[in-house]
């Protein structure tokens, strides 16, 4: 079986830019992703629709660090949808009620963007490190190295919190998905995603200026 097949980001020289739809930050699809040959767990952050009709998914992934002696960290990439390297995980969060398996049938619509609190961003607002993580790429980087001696499941449950928080703060229409901020294009001027960031950070431990 292929790995995933990773889409580079888009650019200018290559046409008309994806249509980029962000996931509800607390409840983003769960999906395994196949690389290097194993089944990565991964959260899915925003779909891409191209214009030649490819769907690709922008998802938080763990994968082996090289400088950490293979241990896993938590890496931001897109990857085409379709290509059988990619799935629904077979389990979810059910509430109250534990976990509940995912069939088969249900895969596709776990990718359908939800109608319900959905925003339509169309231009990228920078990067996670440079209006938040300072030296760190990720959200996930961030936590982590605010958070030593936890665990794996600590750090991730941390980070899902804290960028929850972010994208509460955010205005309208902007989000965070993956380790890129998002908007609505032309970007206005006034929207100062540093000083947002910053706010979260006076409430929370895990921010930048706790590392």
């Amino acid at each position: 079986m292929p790995d995933a097949v990773e889409v580079p980001p888009w650019r200018p020289d290559m046409g008309r830019p994806p249509q980029v739809r962000v996931y509800p930050p607390r409840d983003a699809p769960r999906l395994q992703v196949r690389v290097d040959g194993t089944w990565r767990d991964a959260v899915a952050m925003a779909r891409h629709d191209w214009p030649d009709g490819r769907v690709a998914v922008q998802v938080t992934v763990r994968l082996p660090a090289p400088d950490l002696g293979g241990g896993l960290e938590a890496y931001c990439r897109t990857y085409l949808w379709g290509s059988g390297a990619m799935r629904a995980a077979e389990e979810r969060d059910a509430g109250a009620h534990g976990r509940e398996r995912v069939d088969a049938a249900d895969a596709e619509g776990m990718m359908a963007v939800r109608e319900v609190g959905q925003v339509e961003p169309t231009t990228e607002y920078g990067t996670w490190g440079e209006h938040g993580g300072g030296d760190c790429v990720t959200v996930e980087e961030t936590v982590g190295s605010a958070m030593d001696g936890a665990t794996e499941e600590e750090v991730a449950e941390a980070a899902a919190e804290y960028r929850a928080r972010i994208n509460d703060a955010l205005p309208e229409g902007v989000v965070l998905a993956g380790q890129n901020f998002y908007g609505p294009y032309p970007r206005d001027p006034e929207v100062d995603i540093a000083a947002i960031v910053r706010g979260v950070d006076e409430e929370s431990s895990l921010g930048p200026a706790a590392v």
